[in-house]
Formats: C-alpha cells, sequence, structure tokens
C-alpha cells in the first residue's frame, strides 16, 4: 500500500486506475480464450509482448528510483524507461512476423539492436526497483560475459557470439526475454493474482 501511495503522488489516480484495469481486462479476455470469439488472433509472441510491456508500464508509474522517495510528478528518466519498455514490446508485438523472420536469418535491424538493448536497461531497472540490486547485477555480469567472453580466463574463456546472434538470442527469440517464465507471469501468475484480489476485495478472501 505505500508503493501505491507514493505512486499516487508521482501518478494521476485516473491513469493508474486507466492503466491497472486495461493490465486486467486485457489478462482475463487472453486465458478465457476470448480473443478469437472477438474476431482478434493474438499470436503467444504478441501475448508475451503485450504482458512484459504492461508490466514494466505498470512498474515504473508505481515504484520510485529509490525506495521511500516522495515525488510530485513523474520524473524524466521514469518517462524515458516508459519508452525504453513500450517501443521495443510494441515493436515485437506488432511484427512479430517480421522479428522472428529476422530470428532465423540471425539478420536483426539495427532498430531491433537498439531495442533489444533499451528492454535490456528497462527490465534491469524494473527489477531493481522490486527485489533489489542481486538479481540485475547477476544479469549484467552474463551480458558482459556474452559479449567479451574471448577476454575471461579459465572456464568462462569462449566464443564471443556476433551482435547479431546475441540480439536474436535475447530479444528476437521465445528463449530470451519473451520465454517461458514471461508466458507464466502473463498467464497462471496474473490470473491469481487477480482472482485472489477479488476475493479479499469482496470479502471472501
Amino acid at each position: 500500500m505505500a508503493e501505491v501511495d507514493r505512486a499516487k503522488k508521482r501518478v494521476p489516480d485516473k491513469v493508474l486506475t486507466g492503466v491497472g484495469i486495461v493490465l486486467a481486462v486485457y489478462h482475463l479476455i487472453w486465458v478465457s480464450t476470448l480473443f478469437p470469439r472477438l474476431g482478434m488472433y493474438l499470436q503467444v509472441q504478441q501475448h508475451r509482448a503485450i504482458s512484459l510491456g504492461l508490466f514494466l508500464l505498470l512498474t515504473f508509474l508505481t515504484r520510485p528510483a529509490i525506495a521511500g522517495r516522495r515525488e510530485s510528478g513523474l520524473p524524466w528518466y521514469d518517462m524515458l524507461l516508459i519508452l525504453a519498455s513500450i517501443l521495443p514490446t510494441g515493436y515485437y508485438a506488432l511484427f512479430y512476423e517480421l522479428v522472428q523472420e529476422h530470428w532465423i536469418q540471425v539478420s536483426p535491424t539495427p532498430a531491433e539492436i537498439v531495442f533489444a538493448f533499451l528492454l535490456v536497461a528497462a527490465i534491469l531497472e524494473a527489477g531493481r526497483r522490486v527485489v533489489g540490486w542481486t538479481l540485475p547485477v547477476i544479469v549484467v555480469f552474463f551480458v558482459i560475459h556474452a559479449l567479451f567472453t574471448e577476454h575471461f580466463p579459465g572456464i568462462l574463456f569462449g566464443r564471443a557470439p556476433s551482435l547479431a546472434r546475441l540480439t536474436g538470442d535475447i530479444y528476437l527469440s521465445l528463449d530470451g526475454i519473451f520465454g517461458y517464465p514471461i508466458w507464466v507471469a502473463g498467464t497462471v501468475v496474473i490470473t491469481f493474482i487477480l482472482f485472489s484480489q477479488l476475493l479479499m476485495e469482496s470479502g471472501a478472501g
């Protein structure tokens, strides 16, 4: 509740309510398989990108960069982080067929390479705000290791992948950012959270 109270000082109530409603309604429609009945056919790739974009958006709206800090208005760097979340996930959702083609051919565009690193940066910062420094530091180490593995000693030494291959593995494929964990979060976890909150608000929980 403290995070929500602080967020209300950073972001208008209507904005938070709107984002929360969109996130909840979208996921309920997805898990209930209503999209095909409404004439909308979303692929799994699109769903994962939309879910991640909404999760990151809500995180940067509700979690300040420094826990406990009181802010009036949304800071400029949070606006940039929101853009760094929405642009890559939106591109992935809108052009997923093209994205998959580029992944298979190992030929990402310069924009896709930029989107990959923007999204990694946004996820790391969101993770830091939610769970602390440990997970982001581990991820940063392995990203650096993947880029410069030829300069590491001993068992950490290896052949560094090309930037195109790394972008494909991290961003374009379904084995990286948009892998199984985000599918679980965007189907099973979010459903349990929404229904548990419904039970609590209705007094049944």
